[in-house]
């Protein structure tokens, strides 16, 4: 092979070429990743909680009604966020993650067909 083919390449500095691909800071030799899978990470839930149980006791004095509404609110809102895993002979590990479940299927389809193209 002369040089390297860009498979992949967008504006967050992820790239994927035919010998590596670039997450972020992080680079992985592509002969070296046989998989790469979505990853869900759940929110975290214990500041919202938190807020809600020193806000309900404390809900006539304005920062009691704050915290509840915003520990509610937050507990609403925060559907957590998504991460592209891939394996590697030294294990599995966390190679980007994103709040856009849609951004990290694009990377993980990316590098699914840039492990396959390898052969």
């Amino acid at each position: 092979m002369t040089g390297e083919k860009v498979l992949y390449s967008d504006r967050m500095g992820n790239r994927i070429t035919n010998s590596r691909a670039t997450f972020g800071l992080r680079n992985y030799a592509l002969a070296e990743i046989s998989s790469a899978e979505l990853h869900r990470i759940p929110p975290n839930r214990k500041a919202p909680i938190i807020m809600v149980i020193v806000g309900i006791p404390t809900i006539f004095v304005l920062v009691g009604f704050f915290l509840l509404f915003a520990g509610i609110s937050r507990l609403i809102k925060d559907k957590g966020s998504f991460a592209l895993r891939i394996t590697t002979p030294s294990g599995t590990t966390t190679a980007f993650s994103s709040k856009d479940r849609v951004y990290i299927e694009k990377l993980v389809q990316a590098t699914r067909d840039a492990i396959v193209a390898r052969g």
